[in-house]
């Protein structure tokens, strides 16, 4: 079966349903096993409507989890990712149900690749999620910069629990400590705040894009600390709005992506001003990047089913393959006769 090509990014997106991250918080993975999850969900496009292999070389993967490639490191990304299972609610009836996340693990000693395919059964919480407000969302590069089982837990109940403009939520102190793995360590809740809280959020508001603080909750009585009261929220330039096609650029942008197949509500999934920000494309420029990335995809997936041909055109756009670059602006006469050009060119 073919496979997209793929190289993750810190800049790419992890986007699945909030029962699925719900499941994950409560069962704790391992720190690459969370990295290698996030990962294989950053590289499933918006408009795929099914599972598919994904391989990825496992150099980029050490470069990207910030691990040193030794002798073992091969086998232990091989034995990470086969161990990767979780009890998730499958079905109308929610049944839980012991899942392992990849039906497929297959490393590659030749070519130093590993080829992962998700479970059939997660595809509910990984696929067409656009109109899912249940859903959450985050940058990959947040999650892959966070390499501490303590950090990457409470990121997550950061994720689960985090709103644009800010949301607070309350833990039972005993509930905290099993979520984070510790029930039997740090009596003294001293400890806790010394060797577990305190280091994992100064990694969270230093390398993420999640702004967290909490606060002691204790009994009136005895003054004893019962709860662990957050506050969080993302960054406000974190959040990516959806880019409104009402220039020109934008509707030739939008037409282009209607005559190979897209309907609306992928269109707002791929037309989003975070991918101009990231490759530092001026709006305006939309049209021409779109058609050069489309063209470069077309090119490229030439004879094969329509299906593979849009999410190969969708992460084309994304990842900018076709290194569309913008031009030179050098006087205000140049900036409107591309102005011009650009509105009338590829409608």
């Amino acid at each position: 079966m073919y496979t997209l090509p793929i190289e993750p990014k810190e800049k790419h997106f992890v986007v699945k349903d909030k029962n699925l991250l719900d499941c994950q918080i409560k069962q704790g993975l391992s720190v690459i096993q969370n990295q290698i999850f996030a990962t294989a969900v950053s590289a499933i496009a918006p408009s795929e409507t099914e599972l598919k292999p994904m391989t990825f070389s496992t150099s980029k993967l050490a470069e990207l989890f910030g691990i040193k490639r030794d002798n073992n490191f091969y086998k232990r990304m091989r034995d990470e990712a086969q161990n990767i299972s979780m009890f998730v609610n499958i079905g109308s009836g929610r049944d839980s149900v012991l899942v392992p996340l990849f039906s497929t693990n297959r490393y590659n000693d030749g070519s130093g690749t590993l080829t992962l395919q998700f479970d059939e059964r997660l595809a509910p919480y990984l696929l067409n999620l656009a109109n899912n407000r249940n859903h959450c969302k985050y940058l990959l590069g947040d999650i892959v910069k966070l390499r501490t089982f303590y950090s990457q837990a409470l990121f997550y109940l950061g994720v689960e629990n985090a709103r644009k403009r800010g949301n607070k939520f309350q833990l039972p102190l005993d509930e905290l400590k099993t979520i984070l793995r510790c029930n039997s360590r740090y009596k003294k809740f001293g400890q806790f705040r010394a060797r577990v809280l305190d280091p994992a959020m100064n990694k969270i508001n230093k390398h993420t894009h999640l702004k967290m603080e909490y606060q002691e909750i204790t009994q009136t009585n005895n003054r004893k600390i019962v709860a662990v009261s957050f506050n969080v929220k993302w960054e406000t330039s974190y959040q990516p709005a959806l880019f409104i096609a009402s220039s020109d650029s934008g509707m030739s942008a939008y037409k282009h992506l209607k005559n190979n197949g897209f309907d609306d509500v992928s269109i707002k999934c791929v037309l989003k001003s975070d991918i101009f920000e990231q490759h530092s494309i001026p709006i305006k420029y939309m049209n021409p990047y779109i058609k050069a990335n489309i063209d470069y995809a077309l090119q490229y997936m030439h004879g094969k089913p329509k299906i593979e041909i849009k999410a190969y055109i969708v992460k084309a756009i994304r990842r900018n393959w076709a290194e569309y670059k913008a031009p030179t602006e050098a006087t205000k006469h140049k900036i409107t006769k591309v102005r011009k050009h650009d509105a009338v060119t590829f409608i």
